[in-house]
């Protein structure tokens, strides 16, 4: 379903990959994107003024559509925005490769870090996607996409003798992984929980999903979350000590 219509005459769809873009092109489709975000969130997915995103934005019309045909299209630039970030946000690293639990364990921070930092676009997300049949399969394909790699994470601790065989993977992943989400949508759209409101918090839902993900894989969550959360602690140390500056830097500085 389309909600605006792109100028007649014009049928091609105008939605490009952005790596295709000259620089300026990337810069303009992102202020667009930037804009779109605070427009549909402050003003409602629905009842949103596409000229309001154009002036938000600082371009005409007609530019806008040089790089989208309709909201829905903003919409989904949006929403690869975000699941980018939801996948591999800046500043991650991909040390827990070798460690499938270790991978469960940052998996799950990173989810819901990026959920609470994004939790305006899913509330937009959720009334959208009542009218765009469209994004409902899209973010559906998301969530197969999750499920998918964790059922392989399922399948490798298997094949190492450490979760019980019984289990069928997809079933487990698909269980599980929706666990996550539905719990973020609860605590970040429908009923708002201040414990959960900044990093500290998000990260305390974030542990505690895990245990929830070990225990129902048969696995005693305690040990494996002691060691994840004292390594993930002196990370944040390192880094902090890392960006503080030495004692010659502070002396320059004065």
């Amino acid at each position: 379903m389309s909600t605006t219509s792109s100028p007649s005459g014009q049928a091609a769809s105008r939605r490009r990959d952005p790596q295709d873009l000259t620089r300026k092109g990337q810069r303009t489709r992102k202020s667009l994107v930037d804009a779109a975000r605070a427009v549909f969130y402050e003003q409602g997915y629905i009842d949103a003024r596409l000229s309001e995103v154009t002036e938000r934005a600082g371009v005409s019309t007609g530019t806008l559509y040089t790089y989208f045909d309709d909201r829905e299209q903003l919409l989904a630039a949006i929403i690869d925005d975000a699941y980018a970030r939801s996948v591999r946000p800046a500043g991650s690293r991909p040390a827990d490769v070798g460690d499938p639990f270790r991978r469960i364990f940052n998996g799950n921070r990173r989810y819901v870090e990026a959920y609470r930092q994004s939790s305006d676009l899913m509330a937009i997300f959720d009334q959208a996607e009542y009218l765009d049949e469209a994004l409902k399969a899209r973010r559906m394909a998301r969530a197969s996409d999750f499920a998918q790699r964790n059922a392989q994470t399922i399948r490798r601790l298997q094949d190492e003798g450490t979760v019980d065989r019984g289990v069928e993977p997809l079933i487990a992943a698909q269980a599980l992984s929706f666990m996550v989400s539905t719990q973020c949508r609860y605590v970040y759209v429908h009923a708002p929980d201040p414990s959960c409101a900044d990093a500290a918090g998000a990260q305390a839902l974030a542990d505690h999903l895990t245990r929830l993900w070990f225990s129902a894989l048969g696995v005693d969550p305690d040990p494996l979350l002691e060691t994840f959360i004292a390594e993930a602690e002196q990370a944040g140390a390192d880094a902090d000590d890392a960006e503080a500056p030495g004692d010659e830097q502070v002396q320059a500085a004065d």
